[in-house]
């Protein structure tokens, strides 16, 4: 509302009493309503910009040409932040690439002052996006300056320029493989949108450009596939992911760059973007290669349907073409546009899969989630956030829940052949999956396991996602759902065995035992007062033979005070270990209250062991509280990683690797070393302890494995199961410690020290580990 239009409002009988006697108004109220106008009018603005391109009233084309209009409007007060708002977008959204370059080429025709402030801030973005190794952003910059081509803002001897600059990358020696091709792949992707023009407009030097990648792509190994790829036999759908995009790519080229799966806005505008002028995009650099720089891992394909999957009149697009790396592409950048917010990010899938009715981009979708989510080493957003989408996109979207069944039935019986690892994670879904939707799943695909050997891929999965379920629900609960033919499969109830608690309720040894857990239950009880009570036990003899952690005593023999002392801190924490057993939360607190007197009785790694062996004992039957109890001891320092370390390569211990809770617990420890050199990073020592404990868990898995594998071209008739599980897990264990933050430096050193004693089969695993990272 303008001044005069304001104060028409009020009389001049109010007015006078708030103005001055010569008429004029104070200006400092006046600045202040102007300034507070002008903030209200660039956060529309900004709202605008950002939510340009969502789901709406209008077309998109009316949306942008309204949204370039109010920009011009506030443009000139508001520069700064307006096109702060552009580059961000720009490089967080890249599902709307040509949206934006659109509005930009808009307003570069409108004024060409802001079309050329846009593109030097893209250019210093994208800059600091190189220079501090954070691709993802870079990626969707690349695309957006090259697309900035089509909209006629920047000239085609420009963005070949740039594309030229990220291909050098391939000349340099001595780099990684893995920081080539993410060069390489950064350029390859913006080609299905800049192709076609820049081949008309700038022909010699984009031939060259193109002749460049087909040769770096020819002479680069792919010997990652075995370790990175989710299925472990080689199939044509288990492709290196780089090498996937350059037959897609070269495939668009054969067909004169000819697409229709691209939303191009731009064409609508085309007698307004030819009258504009064009920029000069300011030179960009790639900083060279050092120690700190990090590069993403490279990525295999992942593919598990087939065109007999999908209905006649809606067919998948072929693996290679062009079409498929577009609708990846699109579905992936709306799932990690959205990364903060369940829901929408759901309904935007959602809406993508109901807007394309010939493309089946549900089972796309189901594709790209399950193969991100599985994605090794490690998948690119929170397992949870996985977990939640696909959980959101089954409830709301039914043809999402057609695909993700079938596809679920597919990985299912290809587990046989799944990397061990992904095989575990799938499994945890699964148990999350089907609790979330109160076990309602046809539960006849999986009696086919009965037959199975228990210790096989297979039976592994339907056990371990079985544990799941019971953890995040109740035992009770899923056995009601669960057919009996799948009963055999089920965990025992997890609860706690504690072995002194079923004698005789007049003989000393219960009195002594209630004694000590009323003073473990006592919130005051310090160790002075604790001591005494422990200290007093003199004698006390097995009830029961369940989970026993110190060798039975006989009647007759005479206590030496090392066995008396080892029965003392026994009785003690199976105490302790009883009064906290109501829940996870109980646990930690009476853990906690007890860390003084612990940290008196556990002083030796004799005693760090039998700590740890007592609580493995006490929740033989719930692997959860397992982890929770060791994870506890190991944070507080009562027990050392090379405690659990010994634990899990024990003999009882070993034949257990066929289950996920002992990996959990020791990649936990390991990673509580890292933590604990990370906080200690001015320490020179820090990086040592990492280095120790690797080659600790290294030598000790070695030595198991040396014992129970056969040599090469024999056949594994026995543990042939085990086998599977536990080079899978070695696997696991090289893949994640060769780039984690002071294990990567050690592992080298860690390799040369083992390689000569090592198994034929894991030296390999290992070496092709070091030598892809």
């Amino acid at each position: 509302m303008a001044a005069r239009e304001r104060e028409a409002e009020y009389p001049p009988s109010k007015r006078a009493r708030h103005e001055p006697e010569n008429g004029e108004r104070p200006d400092r109220a006046d600045d202040g309503g102007r300034e507070k106008a002008s903030s209200e009018a660039v956060d529309r603005v900004v709202v605008a910009i950002e939510r340009l391109g969502e789901q709406g009233k209008g077309s998109l084309q009316d949306n942008i040409e309204r949204v370039a209009e109010h920009i011009m409007r506030e443009i000139g007060d508001h520069a700064p932040v307006i096109v702060a708002s552009l580059v961000d977008c720009a490089a967080t959204k890249p599902d709307r690439t040509s949206v934006y370059s659109t509005l930009v080429g808009l307003i570069n025709a409108a004024t060409y002052d802001t079309g050329k402030e846009v593109v030097l801030q893209l250019s210093s973005r994208l800059q600091a996006c190189l220079e501090e190794c954070d691709f993802t952003p870079a990626r969707s910059l690349v695309r957006f300056i090259a697309d900035l081509g089509n909209a006629s803002v920047l000239m085609p001897g420009s963005v070949v320029a740039l594309l030229e600059t990220l291909v050098a990358v391939s000349e340099e020696v001595g780099v990684p493989q893995s920081r080539v091709d993410e060069y390489i792949g950064m350029a390859l992707e913006v080609l299905p949108w800049v192709g076609r023009d820049l081949c008309e407009r700038a022909a010699e030097p984009f031939n060259r450009l193109m002749s460049n990648i087909e040769d770096y792509i020819g002479r680069r190994s792919t010997d990652h596939i075995r370790h990175h790829a989710v299925f472990t036999i080689d199939t044509p759908e288990q492709a290196d992911a780089l090498e996937v995009t350059w037959a897609q790519v070269s495939g668009l080229q054969k067909r004169e760059w000819k697409e229709t799966a691209i939303t191009r806005p731009y064409i609508f505008f085309d007698d307004v973007l030819v009258t504009s002028s064009q920029h000069d995009l300011p030179s960009v650099s790639i900083p060279p290669h050092s120690l700190k720089s990090t590069y993403p891992h490279p990525k295999v394909a992942f593919r598990i349907f087939g065109p007999g999957d999908t209905p006649e009149d809606c067919t998948l697009p072929p693996s290679r073409s062009v079409e498929r790396l577009i609708y990846e592409a699109k579905l992936r950048e709306t799932f990690y546009s959205f990364s903060s917010n369940v829901g929408l990010c759901a309904s935007e899938i959602a809406e993508a899969i109901y807007s394309m009715r010939r493309v089946p981009l549900n089972y796309l979708a189901v594709e790209v989630l399950l193969g991100d989510m599985l994605a090794l080493p490690q998948s690119r957003a929170p397992t949870a956030f996985y977990h939640a989408v696909l959980a959101e996109l089954v409830r709301t979207t039914a043809p999402f829940a057609d695909a993700l069944t079938l596809g679920m039935d597919h990985v299912f019986h290809r587990l046989d052949m799944m990397d061990v690892e992904c095989a575990a994670a799938f499994a945890q879904w699964v148990g999350h999956f089907l609790n979330y939707y109160g076990f309602k799943f046809r539960w006849e695909l999986w009696f086919d396991v009965v037959a199975v050997a228990p210790d096989m891929p297979q039976s592994v999965f339907v056990r371990e996602a079985l544990i799941a379920m019971t953890e995040l629900s109740y035992i009770e609960r899923v056995q009601k759902e669960l057919p009996e033919q799948l009963a055999p499969f089920l965990p025992e109830a997890p609860e706690p065995q504690f072995k002194y608690g079923s004698a005789d309720s007049a003989t000393r040894k219960v009195l002594l035992i209630e004694e000590i857990s009323k003073a473990v239950r006592n919130k005051m009880m310090t160790l002075a007062l604790v001591a005494p009570v422990v200290d007093s036990i003199t004698e006390i003899r097995r009830v029961t033979d369940i989970g026993s952690a110190v060798p039975a005593i006989v009647e007759e023999e005479e206590e030496s005070e090392e066995r008396l002392a080892e029965q003392r801190l026994e009785v003690y924490f199976s105490c302790v270990l009883n009064v906290g057993s109501k829940t996870m939360s109980h646990l930690r607190i009476i853990l906690q209250r007890q860390l003084e007197a612990l940290e008196y009785y556990v002083k030796t790694p004799e005693s760090r062991g039998l700590v740890l062996r007592v609580a493995s004992a006490y929740w033989v039957k719930s692997p959860l509280m397992q982890q929770c109890a060791i994870g506890h001891l190991l944070r507080n320092r009562v027990i050392e990683p090379s405690t659990v370390v010994d634990w899990v390569f024990a003999p009882e211990q070993v034949e257990l690797f066929c289950r996920r809770f002992v990996w959990n617990i020791l990649f936990d420890t390991l990673d509580l070393c890292g933590r604990r050199a990370a906080a200690a990073d001015a320490d020179a020592g820090a990086a040592s302890v990492c280095q120790d404990s690797l080659l600790m868990v290294l030598q000790h898995f070695s030595a198991v494995l040396n014992e129970r594998l056969v040599q090469p071209g024999e056949d594994q008739a026995e543990h042939r199961g085990w086998a599977l599980a536990a080079t899978g897990r070695y696997l696991q264990l090289c893949r994640r410690y060769c780039r984690a933050p002071y294990f990567r430096d050690a592992m080298p050193t860690v390799a040369d020290a083992i390689l000569p004693d090592l198994h034929p089969v894991a030296a390999a695993m290992l070496r092709g580990v070091t030598a892809v990272e």
